[in-house]
């Protein structure tokens, strides 16, 4: 009998230790007004990053160059980017066409009285950091073969006419090999 209840009393505290675990607050990951500092340079090899004028929510000012010397790209008026610094996310948690949040993280529960898209509106959230929490900003991934060195950046820039783009650019870091995939969120 007190092997029943011994094993009773251990399932009940399992599974409600594996249900705090899926229970993440935004407070403990972002600390001050961001999760992860913003990234305003990178070099990794061949591959450089570099962006001006981006701490501002005025995005007309915001300009991005990254790339290596063959494939370089300069993008203007861009409201956010991420460095993408894992494999490309397939389903990321995303809002008006943002991505948010951490690939490696489990987006946190919705709670009354907690608006995240006006957190992440109010703290221009994200829109200069990495994808993938516990990585490091110049982490790199595996897409081109079973063996390269590659990094993404993902930009989503505005013209003049309003019409907003996003672009997601895999950059192997080792040689020129560049990609433009289709864009992860959509509006």
């Amino acid at each position: 009998m007190f092997h029943i209840l011994y094993l009773i009393i251990f399932l009940t505290f399992s599974f409600n230790s594996i249900a705090q675990l899926n229970d993440v607050s935004i407070k403990n990951y972002c600390l001050d007004r961001t999760c992860t500092n913003p990234i305003k340079e990178l070099k990794i090899s061949n591959f450089f990053f570099k962006s001006r004028n981006c701490e501002t929510k005025d995005y007309r000012k915001c300009l991005v160059w990254f790339g290596t010397k063959k494939n370089s790209k300069r993008i203007s008026w861009v409201k956010y980017y991420r460095i993408i610094n894992g494999p490309i996310p397939n389903k990321p948690n995303c809002l008006q066409g943002k991505p948010v949040w951490f690939q490696d993280l489990p987006f946190p529960r919705k709670q009354e009285n907690l608006d995240y898209l006006k957190i992440f509106n109010n703290l221009n959230y994200q829109h200069r950091e990495k994808m993938y929490f516990h990585r490091s900003p110049i982490a790199t991934f595996n897409y081109f073969s079973s063996s390269d060195k590659s990094i993404g950046i993902l930009v989503h820039s505005k013209n003049f006419k309003g019409i907003e783009k996003n672009k997601i650019f895999i950059f192997n870091t080792e040689n020129d090999d560049v990609k433009l995939i289709e864009p992860i969120c959509k509006k």
